[in-house]
């Protein structure tokens, strides 16, 4: 099933949430809808026999998301054709209902918050995430001092950066033992979309290490996944223990500098947490007011905005994303639905 979703993610329209699909803790909806010869829907169903029918007259819709008691957790837009976004968010809170589920949708841009808020669903929405992209055609990736110093300080360590053309079995064994030594040395509560795995869809993504150019060993690594025909998404950035200092921002620095010069207009560092929760549709006083206290505790708690404060180095964009759900259907058990969802152990 996931190694059928993975052409769709990316091609997905700078969709950020497509490529957690990939992970384990998420399940995967499809649905399948036929079109007659008008462009209009014949008929749906994942089990219909589709023998006679041409595939250009078969219309997908997938949608990831994570369940945890009475909850579906969607994470970001679905994959279909916009102009489907309708149809197909119906056909996926329907199939919530019939599991007896409340559906929340996640990380979803501005133009699916509007369906989700039109009148005949009349949900609610907020804002208190967003997508960090940066836009290579205007970037200046030596505006920060910091970054300057510390592509200095690791150039001076003999670190260089290069891409992966092919993943070797000692390099993987050496990120692997990278990756073991860094959960070691990680404490306190990890929020995460997905787990640090990389070797998923290998396909669809480009590896590039931070190398000591003497020994070889490895000191981190960044891992790029498309997610369409002008946008790369970074999955995974991490440097391992010990590592000189300013291997981070170098590893990133020529990360983005390579994606500029290959032509790439556009590079998502993902997901991060906004400073604050911003009412978008259908939110009462009283309910902005929990909810801000709720989001200000995990905030407090977690460190949730450090990743986009150290992102800004880079010169980001802020994207808003949007958190939507029925009316009064998002209380202290479907926060704690969301939380379980991106708990990393």
């Amino acid at each position: 099933m996931r190694a059928d979703i993975t052409e769709s993610i990316a091609n997905s329209y700078n969709q950020p949430a497509g490529p957690s699909w990939l992970d384990k803790r998420y399940s995967i909806w499809q649905e399948f809808t036929k079109m007659n010869a008008n462009g209009l829907e014949s008929s749906s169903s994942e089990d219909d026999d589709d023998d006679g029918i041409a595939k250009e007259d078969v219309k997908e819709g997938i949608q990831g998301y994570t369940q945890y008691k009475n909850y579906a957790i969607a994470w970001g837009s679905p994959l279909c054709d916009k102009a489907r976004w309708g149809t197909v968010a119906r056909k996926f809170i329907h199939f919530c209902q019939s599991n007896g589920w409340v559906c929340v949708w996640t990380c979803v841009e501005k133009d699916f918050e509007v369906v989700l808020s039109e009148a005949d669903l009349n949900w609610s929405s907020l804002s208190c995430i967003r997508q960090d992209m940066v836009d290579l055609s205007t970037v200046n990736l030596t505006r920060s001092r910091d970054v300057r110093n510390n592509v200095r300080r690791s150039n001076k360590a003999g670190i260089t950066v290069s891409e992966a053309l092919e993943v070797t079995d000692s390099d993987k064994a050496q990120v692997e033992q990278g990756i073991h030594d860094w959960k070691k040395k990680r404490t306190g509560l990890q929020i995460a979309t997905q787990d640090l795995q990389p070797w998923v869809d290998l396909k669809h993504r480009r590896i590039f290490y931070a190398r000591e150019s003497e020994t070889g060993k490895i000191w981190g690594f960044t891992i790029l996944a498309k997610i369409s025909s002008n946008c790369q998404q970074i999955e995974h950035s991490t440097v391992f223990p010990n590592a000189p200092r300013g291997v981070s921002e170098h590893l990133l620095h020529d990360v983005l500098e390579s994606l500029h010069a290959q032509g790439v207009l556009y590079c998502s560092f993902g997901v991060s947490a906004a400073d604050k929760l911003i009412p978008t549709h259908n939110l009462s006083s009283v309910r902005m007011a929990w909810l801000s206290k709720m989001y200000n505790s995990i905030v407090s708690a977690t460190g949730l905005t450090n990743r986009g404060a150290f992102r800004e180095k880079f010169d980001v964009e802020h994207q808003p994303l949007y958190v939507c759900y029925p009316k009064g259907k998002f209380g202290s058990e479907a926060l704690g639905a969301l939380m379980k969802s991106v708990h990393t152990k």
